[in-house]
């Protein structure tokens, strides 16, 4: 696949070449310039990626601690009602 593909590339820059030498210089060199600015784009994207997956992983660990502290206050504000249960009991 990889073969094939590149092996038609080849023949379509040849033959561009063949048609108009200026108007296939100016497609190769915008060509560049968008392969260029891929490049950089793709890096920006990298760090914006990981500082977005640094900040989900704050709100994340967040959430589960609020999450598993919600039993224990619970716990302490049912305390009271609790012993008096148990005053009754014994």
């Amino acid at each position: 696949m990889t073969l094939r593909c590149g092996t038609l590339i080849i023949a379509i820059m040849a033959r561009m070449l063949s048609i108009n030498l200026k108007l296939a210089g100016i497609t190769f060199a915008s060509l560049l310039l968008c392969i260029s600015a891929m490049g950089s784009y793709g890096e920006c994207m990298k760090t914006l990626t990981k500082l977005i997956a640094k900040e989900k992983s704050v709100m994340t660990s967040d959430a589960l601690e609020s999450y598993t502290n919600i039993k224990t206050v619970k716990a302490f504000s049912a305390e009271a009602t609790e012993m008096k249960k148990f005053e009754v009991g014994n």
